[in-house]
């Protein structure tokens, strides 16, 4: 049976979760596909998705939804979909792709995922509007 930690809180991500953002996205990256990339790759390809700045521009993007969990003050895991999605295998009204989804490696085998998973899936039925009112990224968008 799965332990699933206590004091998990997932939320919309925030401009101000930028470098946490940015510190994870990286960390679980390389820790998916260091063993199968040189290490000069893995450096330009993180060096090119995920800086601070980038996570904040795509934080601010109304065409995805980035989403983290935390446990007590760390963020532990995230998830980025992208909304109304182009992809020709991702199809249907409003289709939503999941674009990234990793969990820090100290809480595999915890049910974080599936607890993340679920609460991604909840909160997205029915689907709210994404932003509202003068604009995408003006923070005026849907928690």
């Amino acid at each position: 049976m799965l332990s699933v930690p206590a004091a998990v809180r997932i939320r919309r991500a925030q401009d101000a979760d930028s470098l946490a953002l940015s510190a994870l996205a990286e960390g679980t990256f390389r820790a998916a596909f260091a063993a199968s990339n040189t290490a000069g790759n893995m450096q330009q390809h993180c060096t090119a998705n995920y800086s601070a700045t980038l996570q904040f521009s795509e934080i601010r993007d109304c065409s995805r939804e980035t989403w983290v969990a935390e446990v007590g003050n760390t963020m532990v895991a995230y998830a980025q979909l992208r909304l109304n999605a182009a992809s020709p295998i991702v199809v249907g009204e409003r289709a939503v792709e999941i674009q990234r989804f990793y969990v820090n490696g100290s809480h595999h085998g915890t049910g974080l995922r599936s607890v993340s998973w679920n609460t991604l899936l909840l909160g997205r039925r029915p689907m709210p509007p994404r932003c509202y009112g003068w604009g995408c990224g003006s923070g005026i968008s849907e928690h």
